[in-house]
């Protein structure tokens, strides 16, 4: 009896430890530990990363990159973004400026020349920036002629100053005149559109060369007269513009045979 109870008692000892052997082997392994995946460093951001506030400032974006291993701190990479100060641009097509005052049918014919603006659109720009140019004026009265050397902030602005020059060539080769309230400019728009050459040389993207000729002397008188103003337009803009200019009695003496016969 005894015997039998210690058989029971010994199978027992064996199945309990099968039992805990059994959930030794599938509760106790090592579980690999999960290590999140760390991105490398991304590629060049798209043109929201990098702002530009406007001419001449810097914005600075700041992106921060997942650190690479756990022993190293953060790091951060800096995109800086600079624009250089471009200076004012010529006027905008379609904007509604006065200026100018010119018939229907010379707007039209003039209109197509250069950047392609109204006549008034691009006088106003130039008034309103008259300060971003200067200028040196050269007189040889041996050749009748006088030089500009005009500098602007940039090609655009003196393109719109160049169209400017053409569209009031093309007025009075039409037969009009930008200022017909103005007695100089009356004069001028008379003479020049018969005895006056006007040639643009581009010296780069910021200097222009202006050289008029005239083929005779009142022509001279009046080229000299008209650079005299255009002086004021570049010193002061809107004041001059809305001077009156009186042409003094020995030019008009002189270019009387030149006014009658035209």
């Amino acid at each position: 009896m005894a015997g039998r109870f210690g058989l029971i008692a010994l199978l027992g000892i064996i199945i309990a430890a099968g039992v805990m052997a059994g959930y030794t082997y599938r509760h106790g392994q090592p579980v690999a530990a999960t290590i999140p995946s760390t991105p490398g460093p991304k590629g060049p951001q798209g043109p929201g990363a990098h702002t530009q506030t406007g001419a001449g400032t810097v914005t600075t974006t700041t992106t921060s990159m997942p650190a690479t291993a756990p022993e190293q701190a953060a790091t951060t990479s800096t995109g800086t973004s600079m624009s250089a100060a471009p200076g004012p641009k010529g006027p905008r097509r379609g904007a509604n400026n006065s200026g100018v005052q010119v018939s229907p049918g010379v707007a039209a014919a003039c209109r197509n020349i250069g950047n392609g603006n109204s006549i008034g659109q691009n006088i106003k720009w130039l008034f309103d920036h008259h300060s971003e140019f200067s200028f040196m004026l050269h007189e040889y009265p041996e050749n009748k002629t006088i030089v500009w050397i005009i500098r602007g902030p940039n090609k655009e602005a003196l393109e719109t100053l160049v169209t400017h020059i053409e569209q009031m060539e093309c007025v009075i080769e039409h037969g009009g005149n930008p200022r017909p309230f103005d007695p100089l400019f009356k004069v001028d728009a008379e003479i020049s559109s018969k005895y006056v050459h006007t040639k643009i040389e581009w010296i780069n993207d910021t200097a222009i060369k202006v050289i008029k000729t005239a083929d005779n002397d009142c022509a001279w008188l009046v080229i000299k007269l008209h650079a005299e103003v255009v002086k004021g337009f570049f010193t002061t803009g809107r004041i001059e513009a809305q001077k009156i200019h009186e042409v003094p009695p020995d030019a008009l003496e002189v270019c009387k045979p030149y006014l009658e016969s035209s």
